[in-house]
């Protein structure tokens, strides 16, 4: 083989690799939050959290997503899940402040970045040692930023309301749930279908409404957005336990 033939070669199969590189990285990608939800559900089958840290490794991997620290934040998210739901407290809070610091070291972060921090920063109240207030306020100010950078991120809206609904009524909470989480259903999943892109949120905030009017024992709402969210999400799991609280009703 002559030198020019060879160089020709090696270019050729420098190419190919580039491209398997390309395609891999994003196909990683395709269905990713159901791939990872999937993942969180195998490893209950194995009593570890192996595949959720080979999918979080594939991701890490990847270069060429704006969404990689999102979805690697997110897959942290259902490994602190697993470790809470296995009575590893202590790994569950570490891996929970891993997936924060994920986000955190993103610049310019988007709507749904903005969102997914004042998610996890929810979700780390049971563990937080310090000021609750504080902390409160800083999920609100999350979201609201996610929200000022798309208005239609059913996501934020959720969590707007979800933190309002858990902020102590001495300081203000409870007043302004109802209304975010009205919001937030009259949304959809996402502004242009994407399954790269998250589409959580909406069945959440349709759980968090009929669980906000039985709190409140106004359970004629309660019934009538608990029928409209299982018409949309009949398979949805605190859905379908509303439904058994309100059988009677």
């Amino acid at each position: 083989m002559n030198k020019r033939n060879f160089k020709l070669m090696l270019f050729c199969s420098l190419l190919i690799s580039i491209q398997i590189v390309r395609a891999s990285n994003d196909t990683i990608f395709n269905d990713v939050q159901q791939r990872i939800y999937n993942a969180f559900l195998s490893c209950f089958q194995t009593n570890s959290p192996e595949n959720l840290l080979a999918l979080e490794g594939a991701l890490s991997a990847s270069k060429t997503s704006p969404m990689r620290n999102y979805w690697i934040a997110y897959t942290g998210y259902y490994k602190t899940l697993f470790y809470l739901k296995t009575d590893n407290r202590e790994e569950s809070s570490k891996t929970l402040e891993k997936a924060i610091i994920a986000i955190d070291t993103v610049k310019n972060k988007n709507s749904e970045l903005y969102a997914l921090t004042a998610f996890l920063q929810s979700f780390s109240m049971q563990y937080n040692r310090g000021n609750a207030q504080e902390l409160f306020s800083k999920i609100n100010q999350n979201a609201e930023k996610a929200i000022e950078l798309d208005s239609t991120n059913v996501r934020a809206w959720y969590i707007l309301g979800n933190n309002d609904m858990y902020v102590p009524v001495a300081f203000g909470g409870g007043r302004k749930c109802e209304k975010y989480f009205l919001k937030a259903i009259s949304l959809p999943e996402q502004s242009i279908p994407d399954k790269t892109m998250p589409s959580w949120g909406k069945s959440e905030a349709y759980s968090a409404l009929v669980g906000y009017y039985i709190g409140n024992e106004n359970f004629d709402n309660a019934i009538k957005y608990l029928s409209e969210g299982l018409v949309l999400y009949p398979d949805d799991y605190m859905l379908n336990q509303h439904k058994e609280t309100l059988k009677d009703k």
